[in-house]
């Protein structure tokens, strides 16, 4: 079964988006399908919408749904424990 989408907070997509609008490369941390924790160091190509859901598209070819992203360089999602 699919875990609803949960829209992240506005001030935590800005910088998503300046990240991938400065091509810079980051390092971001993030929960997989599963629940796991993952790490990815990679440029962010784009944040796409698809299905009422966003993702976060990585120049390492990953896909990221936004509100399983963690942390972005030293941010940390707001609410997440």
């Amino acid at each position: 079964m699919k875990d609803s989408y949960k829209p992240i907070d506005c001030g935590f997509h800005d910088h998503l988006e300046a990240a991938a609008s400065t091509r810079e490369r980051v390092t971001l941390e993030y929960l997989n399908s599963s629940g796991e924790p993952q790490t990815s160091i990679a440029t962010i190509d784009d944040i796409e919408s698809s299905g009422g859901e966003e993702f976060l598209r990585l120049s390492s070819g990953e896909t990221i749904r936004l509100d399983r992203v963690v942390k972005l360089n030293e941010i940390t999602f707001p609410g997440y424990k």
